[in-house]
């Protein structure tokens, strides 16, 4: 079965080439080969990552956030709006390539833990105690050709 995908996928790829290079030469671009082969490369990267269905994330990401072994809600995001959702242990964790996904690992706000305050003390404009910065308990993840980025929404309320 796994020989059967695999060869579609090359015959995919091998078409998919096949049209860009007939594209290139209808619109009678002079590239030289060194110039195609570059093209040619970025094309078989592009199609093999958008052929990928999820991604897992390293646990690095995540392994100051989230208490390990707990179920987490995984939430991708296409044009603003939550297009899936899913509930996934923390050590098979799975997002989609290129895209936004939001890991929601607890339901109430709670007060920052004491490491990531430490990074915000660094910032000159952030001043106060620990207590009063806050965070949602979402793991915002983007993905992309460069691998994953994550982060977490603080805030502080001002009075």
């Amino acid at each position: 079965m796994r020989n059967v995908s695999l060869m579609n996928l090359i015959r995919f790829l091998f078409f998919k080439i096949l049209n860009t290079l007939k594209t290139m030469k209808s619109l009678k671009l002079n590239l030289n080969p060194g110039t195609s082969l570059l093209v040619l490369t970025l094309t078989c990267v592009s199609l093999v990552l958008s052929a990928q269905k999820t991604v897992q994330l390293k646990p690095k990401i995540y392994e100051h956030v989230i208490i390990p072994n707990d179920t987490v809600q995984v939430q991708t995001v296409e044009n603003g709006k939550v297009k899936e959702t899913h509930v996934s242990p923390v050590t098979d964790l799975q997002v989609k390539p290129n895209a936004i996904s939001i890991v929601k690992y607890a339901k109430k706000v709670s007060v920052i833990d004491t490491a990531s305050y430490s990074r915000i003390k660094l910032i000159p404009l952030m001043t106060g105690s620990r207590e009063e910065f806050k965070f949602i308990p979402e793991l915002h993840v983007e993905t992309g050709i460069s691998g994953a980025e994550a982060f977490r929404i603080v805030f502080s309320l001002v009075q």
